[in-house]
């Protein structure tokens, strides 16, 4: 069975907002297939690649990527996999996962710094191989 590669993008109806801790952005396919979600399931174990816009004009956010093979874990219990990683205002962050070792993804953000809000989109493409 060949799968095609998966293309999905953060909530395409609003920008996310953080708060002062991390939280999860939800996760949507582009083409609507799949339904908006706090994880992302990895089919394979091809490579993620995200980019990641602070759409906020003022304040700086914090991003990260966190894989577990239990959809249920607690944070504390999953694995970063990418991060922390400052983005400026108005700034793209590029995120590679070669090989997604993890059945399941939570892209995460918050604010930079505390009380200084900012918001942003995800656009990635999971690699099915």
């Amino acid at each position: 069975m060949s799968l095609r590669d998966f293309t999905f993008n953060s909530d395409p109806t609003t920008d996310p907002v953080t708060v002062d801790a991390y939280a999860n952005v939800k996760i949507t396919g582009i083409d609507s297939t799949v339904a908006v979600d706090d994880l992302f399931r990895a089919m394979t174990s091809g490579p993620l690649s995200v980019n990641w816009k602070n759409t906020d004009g003022a304040n700086g956010i914090t991003v990260q990527v966190l894989g577990s093979n239990n959809q249920d874990a607690a944070d504390a219990d999953k694995r970063v996999v990418s991060g922390p990683t400052a983005i400026a205002a108005g700034a793209v962050a590029h995120i590679e996962i070669p090989v997604a070792f993890y059945a399941f993804y939570w892209f995460q953000h918050k604010a930079t710094v505390g009380s200084s809000q900012g918001d942003s989109k995800v656009y990635g493409n999971h690699k099915r191989v």
